[in-house]
C-alpha cells in the first residue's frame, strides 16, 4: 500500500528504534518514547509505514475501510 503521507526519511531511524522496543504496544507509547529519547513526535501514519516497511501488522486506520 502506498501511503499518502510518508515517514521521512531523517525521522526513520528513531521511529524504528521505538517499534522495535515497544512491539506489540500502542502507538502513544511509541510516540511517548520518541518525543522524550528524540525530541519530536511521529504522526501516526509515519509509524503505520515505518511498520509496514519493517514488516509489523499496522492498526487500519478508521477511515480506510474494510
Amino acid at each position: 500500500m502506498r501511503r499518502k503521507y510518508p515517514c521521512p526519511a531523517d525521522k526513520a531511524a528513531a521511529i524504528d528504534e521505538a517499534i522495535k522496543r515497544f512491539e506489540g504496544r500502542n502507538y502513544q507509547a511509541i510516540q511517548d518514547y520518541v518525543r522524550n529519547k528524540f525530541g519530536f513526535v511521529p504522526k501516526t501514519c509515519w509509524i503505520a509505514h515505518r511498520k509496514e516497511e519493517l514488516g509489523f501488522n499496522p492498526r487500519l486506520a478508521w477511515n480506510r475501510g474494510q
